[in-house]
């Protein structure tokens, strides 16, 4: 009888948190990510990434021209715990003899058209990598 009183209160509360943390998910929305910079003739790496459960969104892209760079779903089905992680890298080529010129390059990420996220950043130097992320989850739930 002890335990059958004490299992009860503990089944009733599991009961009640068991999808508090995942209310609202998958749910559908769009994604779209840009990055730019004031120089855009820059050489430079661009990777975004936008993945969750079951949800691998990659892409990859190194030119001196392709900036801005967009990438936009459409329409995804969004699991609990997706994150958003755009990454830029500075690959520019400085002859010998001459100084790096630093610039500043933007991040943005909307989900259906709202912005999310809004990062500038400045290049301070040849090589330099910016990284950053988004949780959908803290996003939608905010």
């Amino acid at each position: 009888m002890k335990t059958t009183l004490i299992l009860l209160p503990a089944l009733f509360f599991l009961a009640a948190c068991s999808d508090d943390d995942t209310n609202g998910f998958p749910r559908k929305a769009d994604i779209e990510i840009v990055i730019d910079a004031y120089d855009r003739h820059r050489l430079t790496e661009v990777e975004t990434i936008v993945y969750g459960t079951d949800l691998e969104l990659k892409t990859n892209s190194s030119a001196n021209d392709h900036l801005p760079y967009k990438r936009t779903y459409l329409n995804q089905e969004i699991p609990y715990l997706t994150m958003v992680n755009v990454t830029f890298k500075d690959n520019s080529l400085v002859q010998i003899g001459a100084s790096f010129v630093p610039y500043t390059m933007q991040i943005q990420v909307e989900i259906n058209g709202e912005v999310a996220l809004s990062e500038q950043h400045t290049i301070a130097e040849q090589g330099q990598v910016v990284s950053t992320n988004l949780s959908l989850n803290e996003y939608f739930t905010h």
